[in-house]
């Protein structure tokens, strides 16, 4: 037997870390919803914690009558972002360009040019 109190607690209490993908955030907070009891307004209730808790909720309060679904996208797409910027970032992630004829350019160019 679900103690549905402790649950909605819960529930209430989590929030992303900023190390944590937004991914595993969500299917906690999915996990957790699920045994709230939410009946009829859990799209609503995840929409809300995850304006409230989510690493990128600045974003979520700028769309007006923000879904559960733009909320979602929002926050994948805020977290794809910033692993690429990070990527980008990384001294070590150089990429070499070499001094060779490109196909895109006809083959009348070269990296010297």
């Amino acid at each position: 037997m679900v103690n549905e109190t402790y649950e909605r607690y819960r529930f209430s209490k989590l929030i992303q870390d900023r190390d944590v993908h937004f991914d595993i955030y969500l299917a906690e907070i999915c996990h957790l919803a699920d045994s709230c009891h939410f009946e009829g307004v859990e799209e609503l209730m995840l929409r809300n914690r995850i304006i409230i808790e989510a690493a990128t909720h600045h974003k979520l309060v700028q769309v007006h009558n923000l879904t559960l679904k733009q909320a979602i996208d929002i926050c994948n797409a805020s977290d794809d972002a910033s692993w690429q910027l990070e990527v980008m970032s990384t001294p070590d992630e150089v990429l070499l360009l070499q001094s060779v004829k490109s196909p895109h350019c006809g083959g009348g160019c070269s990296a010297s040019d």
